[in-house]
């Protein structure tokens, strides 16, 4: 992908080590940046009719409506499209006629039930997308990362939009429905580079937290845990100053109870060109945690990934250079060292180029298996590999999640109310085309459906979040090329 390194930033230009320029995040995907107009898309159904609204690209994240559908500037643009038919409504959810177990109008079935491992729920087939959404600036650097789901069932994306020659953090509350509610780019850049947010989670009573990392001038990138209501008013904010660790620190993510405990992971600087992979466990809004682990000195690339904290377990993926470690806490993190550590059987390969973001997604199961996707080297090429981990830290089971004639990259997992995971990755085909995957397998690890959102333009779309809704329904979200060239940020609802 040489052809790209030219839209990208120029990490050197700043002074920030190789290791950071990773956290481009999707800035590199696309072939050309030919289109200059920015547009935000929301569809659901056959039948469209359009209009638009704007949201702010500013931490107001008010949303107007103009009657246009395209714009020159950065500031994020929504174009609806939906459909009235006889059994949906506007985002594709069933209305009247639905469920009476007749396949009537435009519904792919109708069971009469709400099983939704069946393979028909709301008269819709599994993986049918019930809508979906885009942000696109002129830049053309703009993905989401994560994904995540409240108490009510609002939708809140995060990861980065287009600024200038880089981007900005970037989060987004959208309604059940997929309407956007508000955006917020806190701390925009006076020098964009490459400020993204890698997580997000719901903390107590509904508040959003956002774990990231932000270019300041004279500090590089710093470390930022942001903490909103469900209004979009800031109530808290994580801010670490680099300057004093060698001008790198992020977090890629975090992780809070329903007592307000708050754990990160990510990087910091080492001696020269190498970082540690770290974890925090944090007092509120002080700058400095009351505890730190730190894994993998002496590594050119390393960080911690994605936590996941479920009663007194605390699991985190560390990337550690081209090898992958889950590390377990049963108990009192912040009290002593892990209680295992588990490393992941390879050979793995990941690109540890500015060229591409290779995530490490873990989740807890019901039972306490922890269940973590990296990416293998089969000999022909790449597939992403699921490996089960029972409570003490042993290695239960491994098995690849494959797309034929493809190489396969992790993206996200999560975990259905019946024990099903739903995972998505990235597949590329040879030449610079690929399909954005969602499966969804058994807890014995059949593959119940797998279906492919190619990109609506040419280009190489890139699956980074899964999450599931109280209906069971799924968020995925990434990046698809919507127009030639563009990588255009993505989320879509599925049924399960």
């Amino acid at each position: 992908m040489g052809a790209t390194r030219s839209a990208c930033y120029d990490p050197h230009a700043v002074r920030v080590r190789p290791f950071l320029a990773v956290m481009a995040l999707v800035a590199c995907f696309s072939e050309s940046s030919e289109v200059d107009s920015a547009g935000d898309t929301t569809t659901g159904g056959a039948d469209e009719t359009s209009g638009a609204r704007t949201g702010s690209g500013t931490d107001s994240g008010a949303d107007t409506t103009t009657g246009t559908t395209a714009s020159e500037s950065d500031t994020a643009q929504l174009d609806t499209s939906t459909s009235d038919t006889a059994t949906t409504d506007s985002t594709g959810m069933p209305v009247a006629g639905c469920g009476n177990g007749e396949t009537e109008g435009d519904e792919e079935c109708d069971d009469a039930n709400d099983d939704p491992t069946d393979g028909c729920h709301l008269c819709r087939a599994s993986g049918s997308v019930l809508w979906e959404a885009w942000n696109a600036t002129s830049s053309n650097r703009d993905g989401v990362a994560a994904i995540a789901v409240d108490s009510q069932d609002n939708i809140y994306a995060a990861g980065l939009v287009g600024a200038g020659g880089g981007t900005d953090l970037w989060l987004r509350k959208f309604a059940p429905n997929g309407d956007t509610d508000w955006t917020r780019t806190p701390h925009p850049s006076v020098e964009p580079v490459g400020d993204l947010f890698f997580d997000v989670v719901i903390g107590p009573n509904d508040t959003i937290l956002a774990a990231g990392q932000v270019f300041e001038p004279g500090q590089a990138f710093n470390f930022i845990v942001v903490t909103y209501d469900a209004n979009g008013d800031l109530v808290d904010e994580l801010f670490e100053d680099s300057s004093a660790t060698g001008g790198i620190d992020g977090a890629t993510s975090v992780a809070i109870n329903g007592s307000g405990t708050l754990v990160s992971s990510g990087y910091r600087s080492e001696s020269g060109p190498d970082t540690v992979a770290v974890v925090r466990l944090h007092d509120g809004s002080a700058t400095e945690p009351r505890y730190e682990d730190g894994f993998g000195p002496g590594q050119t690339f390393a960080t911690g990934w994605k936590l996941q904290l479920e009663g007194g377990n605390l699991r985190t993926a560390l990337l550690l250079g081209n090898q992958v470690e889950i590390v377990g806490w049963n108990a009192g993190f912040g009290d002593g060292s892990p209680t295992w550590t588990q490393p992941i059987a390879g050979p793995l390969a990941y690109s540890l180029s500015v060229d591409v973001l290779e995530p490490v997604p873990v989740v807890i199961e019901g039972d306490g298996t922890t269940v973590v996707c990296t990416n293998v080297d089969t000999g022909a090429g790449r597939d992403a590999q699921l490996t089960r981990i029972d409570v003490g830290g042993s290695v239960s089971s491994n098995e690849l999640v494959d797309v034929d004639g493809a190489d396969d990259l992790c993206g996200g997992i999560a975990v259905l109310g019946n024990g099903d995971l739903a995972i998505v990755t990235s597949a590329d085909y040879s030449g610079n085309d690929g399909d954005f995957i969602v499966t969804r397998r058994s807890p014995a690890g059949e593959t119940r459906w797998q279906v492919a959102l190619p990109p609506v333009a040419a280009g190489r779309p890139r699956a980074f979040a899964v999450a599931v809704d109280s209906e069971g329904l799924l968020l995925v979200g990434g990046s698809r090329n919507q127009r030639p060239g563009d990588a255009d940020a993505y989320i879509a609802k599925l049924v399960p």
